[in-house]
């Protein structure tokens, strides 16, 4: 059996095995609940203190939600997307393209994937990429 030094602290060296306390049936008699620690509110470092340590307070200021959705006029598509092999041009300068029209194609026999136009518009280059302006 365990003993209980006069500090109030087990001795570990009499200690019972957990299977021995089970076959008993010996049961926890102490507190079952839980509480915290009683400084733990005052732990807790305050939002504004933190942003002030951290340097950010100058960027916190109300500002209006805007919805309005600002399109691309000009995107540029890789045509390597991957480790695998470049997609094959499938588009000419000056030809109009239409928003998820396939722009580049896998080349023959190997690993690659297509390339999508992501605007509506026209082809001004093509090269290691496409680039397609909106008009």
């Amino acid at each position: 059996t365990a003993t209980v030094a006069a500090n109030g602290e087990l001795n570990s060296r009499q200690l019972p095995e957990i299977d021995d306390m089970k076959e008993q049936g010996v049961q926890w008699s102490g507190k079952m609940e839980i509480e915290p620690h009683p400084m733990y509110e005052g732990r807790r470092t305050p939002l504004k203190q933190l942003m002030k340590k951290l340097g950010v307070t100058e960027y916190d200021h109300p500002s209006e939600f805007c919805t309005q959705e600002r399109p691309p006029t000009k995107v540029e598509i890789p045509l390597s997307q991957h480790v695998g092999s470049p997609a094959v041009a499938t588009v000419r300068v000056a030809e109009k393209v239409q928003k998820g029209q396939c722009i580049g194609d896998i080349p023959d026999g190997q690993l690659g994937a297509r390339v999508h136009a992501s605007i509506d518009g026209i082809v001004r280059s093509v090269g290691e990429s496409i680039v397609i302006q909106r008009g």
